[in-house]
């Protein structure tokens, strides 16, 4: 069964699967693109990508800037969370 700490970890693997692929799909086929496009430092902004950080609402805005979406599409991905899991464990 999984864990909340389970389900957090793959909710930030989801987030950051779909910022690749929005970065992707604007042209900026490289880490090294985010450096030249915005002020965000790309190192900072990989590990949003990783799954690795936990963005607060300021931070999902300036990545949406940086990869020039609204925010609203930074959170727009499927994700499914089975309810009786966060029961168990409340």
């Amino acid at each position: 069964m999984m864990s909340k700490k389970d389900i957090y970890i793959d909710y930030c693997k989801a987030f950051g699967d779909n910022l690749k692929k929005i970065r992707l799909q604007n042209d900026m086929k490289t880490l090294s693109a985010v450096d030249k496009e915005t002020a965000m430092n790309s190192s900072n902004y990989h590990k949003y990508e990783l799954g690795k950080g936990n963005p607060t609402l300021k931070k999902i805005l300036e990545l949406a800037i940086a990869v020039g979406v609204n925010p609203k599409d930074l959170l727009d991905f499927e994700f499914h969370i089975d309810k009786e899991i966060l029961k168990k464990e409340a």
